[in-house]
């Protein structure tokens, strides 16, 4: 009994509790084919309420085109639209917590008819209360390896999730062969290539990855050819904090329970 005392008080000796682990659980992704269209129609995957829907939507055309998003269900901003440096390419990133009365699908409508590429993704173990963190950059014009930026969490180095992406926009429509389309260290099975077809066609390419740092600065996407127009991002989203072993508590269990009791003499 001395050594089960022993035990217990060493671990009340750690501060805090232990990271959650972070998972995209499911993924949809979508385009609008051959057809330039004003209302986007978006698939979300099933995402079970508390866990967090991310959403990427690309799209042929500038920022002087308006997105309008379905106010049901509401999303909220993660990266604000962006346009690529020739400006007929333009991506932008929101977020929302579900809660169980999404429906299977919402629109997006924008102001002109544009083609579009799209992912949604259906994350788990996040953080309840930090919101999901980026930086996007539309200053390319061509290349066939679009770099994404780095960032730096506000929160510190952590078991984060970190996302990148890379719009295209040009007569070549796919990422190279994968693992080689998506950078280095992301996950090969969820490097996804979504384009549309035709003239004027539009594309996302995309992937992510759990890493424990502060910061990311993924290297280059692989295109097949060089595209004349593209965004690339970052974002991350932190993970949770489980309470268990905090506060002289060990699974809400006051300390004076598991050690009293003439346990420890």
């Amino acid at each position: 009994m001395r050594i089960l005392a022993l035990v217990l008080l060493g671990l009340l000796a750690f501060a805090g509790g232990a990271e959650a682990a972070l998972a995209v659980d499911a993924t949809t992704s979508g385009n609008s084919g051959a057809s330039s269209v004003t209302t986007h129609t978006i698939t979300l995957p099933t995402c079970a309420s508390g866990k967090r829907y991310m959403v990427q939507f690309a799209r042929t055309g500038d920022t002087t085109v308006t997105n309008t998003w379905d106010d049901t269900p509401v999303f909220t901003t993660t990266l604000s639209l962006t346009q690529s440096a020739a400006g007929n390419s333009s991506v932008e990133v929101r977020t929302r917590v579900a809660d169980g009365s999404e429906p299977a699908t919402f629109a997006i409508t924008t102001s002109i008819s544009e083609k579009d590429s799209w992912r949604v993704d259906c994350v788990s173990g996040q953080h309840a209360s930090t919101v999901p963190e980026g930086t996007i950059s539309g200053a390319g014009a061509s290349s066939s390896t679009p770099n994404p930026p780095s960032h730096t969490a506000s929160w510190g180095s952590e078991a984060n999730l970190w996302f990148t992406f890379t719009t295209f926009r040009s007569s070549a429509t796919a990422l190279g062969s994968v693992p080689g389309g998506c950078p280095t260290n992301y996950e090969t099975a969820a490097c996804i290539d979504t384009h549309s077809t035709g003239t004027g066609r539009t594309g996302l390419g995309s992937s992510y990855r759990v890493n424990a740092a502060s910061s990311e600065d993924p290297d280059g996407f692989t295109l097949d050819a060089s595209s004349v127009d593209y965004v690339v991002g970052t974002f991350v989203i932190r993970p949770a904090v489980v309470a268990g072993v905090a506060g002289g508590l060990i699974n809400s269990t006051p300390l004076e329970s598991l050690v009293g009791g003439g346990l420890v003499h």
